[in-house]
């Protein structure tokens, strides 16, 4: 099963710099709007709309990650994000600008999100300690162990 680790980071132009001199290879860049619905701790429910389409994602926290538990295309987006508004209500939308890279078994994110900074995401099926110190040495930054809705700007 896939699952995130997420860091508030400061420099995303030095932090990609860094990944990308460690072997990173840059896949492609993707504005989103995220649409999160009301849930109770340490879960998410939320709708990804981007130029790839519409995801329906559901996450489940786990110690200091966040584990996928679904993420399906949606090809009847407005009746399932009518649905889950009112079943749940919207908690808030998200608009992000997210820089994805290929490294070893990892997908790193470098993710702007509008209004509340910048942040780093290693997404694999078992993220290492090795993998996070290659990265980010003895200066490891914030760990975010709250869902991205949760967070206030810094």
């Amino acid at each position: 099963m896939t699952e995130e680790l997420k860091f508030r980071i400061e420099n995303a132009s030095e932090l990609e710099r860094k990944v990308v001199n460690l072997g990173a290879r840059f896949v492609n860049e993707v504005s989103s709007n995220e649409i999160y619905f009301n849930q109770p701790p340490g879960k998410v429910l939320k709708i990804k709309q981007s130029q790839q389409g519409n995801f329906l994602i559901v996450l489940k926290k786990k110690e200091n990650t966040f584990q996928y538990i679904k993420e399906e295309k949606l090809e009847a987006m407005e009746e399932i994000k009518r649905e889950l508004e009112n079943k749940y209500g919207i908690h808030c939308v998200q608009k992000k600008t997210i820089r994805y890279f290929r490294f070893k078994d990892y997908q790193l994110d470098l993710i702007a999100i509008e209004d509340l900074g910048n942040f780093f995401v290693i997404e694999g099926k078992k993220i290492s300690q090795n993998v996070i110190s290659e990265i980010f040495g003895t200066s490891v930054p914030e760990n975010i162990t709250v869902p991205f809705d949760q967070l206030k700007k810094n």
